[in-house]
């Protein structure tokens, strides 16, 4: 057994660090295992093999440890994402190719996407990354006229509840099998797209999807779902 992190650490901001690592790693692979709600503090000392002053000298509850949990397979996968899609000169199609591809990925790995729909909306977090490219894509849409003239806020509010309420419904398995399509369409539409470029864009067929990252936290739960799928 792996020697138990006790909460007096020596080295305070790092040792800290660590064991958030730890515990955000493990509450991912615990989520891989059984129902999110069910999981407790006690189940993530157990597993991550920490002292409960060290939980709480870390996390002020089982919510902010979900909440960094999410934050980080959120910046993994969208990060993913980005560095997948080739560069388009209509903002437009690059928008609708970003969010569609994150959807199909999430939705096709539903263990992600309960975990990162667990994030708390509206934030201003300025570590998820997912916000601030998105910011930046309003904001040459609207350089461009191909979006309407918006505050960036309300771009990024579209399009990440957008994402947010398609891969929930998605999973539940319970749209019409044209919802993405449908939801990308209205997406462009509140963007200020017209609609006869939004309903080509919405239908065009996205390329293959990119594989997901290996390493990392999201690597960790992808080998678990996969092993639980051989079986």
């Amino acid at each position: 057994m792996a020697k138990v992190i006790h909460h007096l650490f020596t080295d305070e901001e790092k040792a800290r660090r660590k064991a958030q690592d730890r515990m955000a790693s493990d509450f991912a692979v615990l989520a891989s295992e059984k129902d999110i709600d069910s999981i407790s503090v006690e189940t993530v000392i157990l597993k991550a093999e920490v002292s409960r002053g060290t939980f709480y000298k870390c996390f002020q509850g089982l919510t902010s440890l979900s909440q960094l949990t999410a934050k980080r397979l959120t910046n993994d996968t969208f990060s993913h994402v980005k560095a997948t899609v080739q560069p388009h000169s209509d903002i437009a199609i690059l928008v609708a190719t970003k969010t569609r591809l994150a959807i199909r990925l999430l939705v096709g790995v539903p263990t992600l996407a309960k975990i990162i729909l667990k994030i708390k909306w509206p934030t201003h977090d300025t570590e998820l990354k997912i916000l601030h490219d998105i910011k930046v894509d309003v904001e040459e849409g609207v350089k461009q006229g191909r979006f309407s003239d918006m505050p960036s806020s309300i771009g990024v509010n579209l399009i990440f509840n957008t994402l947010r309420t398609t891969i929930h419904e998605m999973i539940l398995e319970t749209c019409p099998v044209d919802f993405e399509n449908q939801a990308i369409y209205q997406m462009l539409l509140g963007l200020g797209v017209d609609a006869e470029s939004a309903l080509k864009i919405s239908e065009t067929p996205v390329s293959e999807l990119p594989p997901l990252p290996s390493k990392g936290i999201v690597g960790k739960v992808l080998r678990l779902v996969a092993g639980k799928q051989r079986y």
